[in-house]
């Protein structure tokens, strides 16, 4: 697979575990979220790549193995993930509420809300992203190691 398909998969993939987790922990979801998910994405579909650059076809080392899948598939689902982007909601939604209480005030308090939930939306998408990186190569006749 060529970067230009990890990138397009990728786009999808970010998007789709960031809903995931967004519905299983039953919250809502901003615009700045649903950007994070879509960058986080395509970004997490280029990492493997940027770890362990395709310089030959076995380029394939531990980045791109069925350890670092299984490892990224479990932080997906893990409590402290789910923390994380709890905690980065919570303190966007401070923000937010210093942003209406002093609406004279400068820009700040709104765009650090806004990038606070853009990087709520990035960690799940992160991960989503490099885990289809790591399922499209698995589908390839070259495969994936397992470590």
């Amino acid at each position: 697979m060529n970067g230009r398909e990890h990138r397009l998969i990728g786009a999808f993939a970010g998007p789709a575990a960031g809903l995931g987790l967004a519905i299983k922990a039953n919250r809502s979801v901003s615009g700045f979220e649903v950007c994070g998910w879509v960058a986080g994405g395509v970004g997490g579909s280029k990492l493997p790549d940027i770890l362990e650059p395709a310089h030959c076809p076995r380029h394939r080392k531990f980045a791109h193995s069925g350890t670092v899948l299984a490892a990224d598939l479990a932080f997906l689902q893990s409590e402290i993930l789910e923390g994380w982007i709890e905690g980065l909601k919570n303190k966007a939604a401070e923000y937010r509420i210093q942003a209406q209480l002093q609406p004279q005030a400068d820009l700040w308090p709104s765009l650090l809300a806004g990038l606070l939930e853009f990087f709520a939306g990035v960690l799940p998408a992160l991960l989503g992203g490099y885990a289809s990186h790591l399922v499209c190569d698995a589908t390839t006749p070259s495969g994936i190691p397992l470590c």
